[in-house]
């Protein structure tokens, strides 16, 4: 404030049309009413069945709905979803436990991917004389976000998830 006293003449002899406007309202102007609905439902909707919800899940949506919008660039459709966010009261929300338990058939979906891990091992011609020395490698089966998007406070925010891995050996 004191730098507008100091300068006061200064500034009242710029031109207007130079002077940065800035909107007062908080996430910037509503562009698409109606996929703003259709976005809000998405999200809703997701959380309930408690699924993950990324700004890229978002953007995927939104380009969905909206195929023009590809033309733009990365960021400003980014910076459309955090307007987006700011204006309907979404936040990023970060894990900060889980609490999980294994599937009762944790073990046949890992014997099932080991089969077709090795079926295609086989059907592409990777024999054991062109295998290399490898270490253990963990694979998982889902790769969840460590954040997710959820109304402003809220207390407790669950995420879906099977926290599994398995690790894959050579076998002899």
């Amino acid at each position: 404030m004191s730098d507008w006293f100091k300068n006061e003449v200064k500034y009242k002899r710029l031109p207007t049309e130079n002077l940065k406007k800035t909107n007062l309202h908080k996430g910037g102007s509503l562009l698409y009413p109606d996929i703003e609905i259709q976005l809000i439902n998405f999200i809703e909707f997701n959380r309930k069945m408690f699924n993950p919800i990324t700004t890229w899940s978002i953007l995927l949506k939104l380009l969905e709905l909206k195929p023009e919008r590809k033309s733009k660039s990365i960021k400003a459709n980014q910076q459309l979803i955090y307007r987006f966010m700011i204006r309907n009261n979404y936040s990023f929300r970060t894990h900060t436990h889980v609490g999980q338990s294994l599937p009762i058939n944790c073990f046949t979906q890992a014997s099932i991917f080991l089969n077709n891990v090795w079926d295609k091992r086989i059907s592409n011609g990777f024999y054991d004389a062109i295998i290399g020395n490898y270490d253990e490698t963990p694979i998982f089966f889902n790769m969840l976000p460590n954040k997710t998007i959820a109304k402003k406070g809220g207390k407790t925010i669950i995420i879906k998830t099977q926290n599994q891995e398995i690790t894959v050996y050579r076998f002899y």
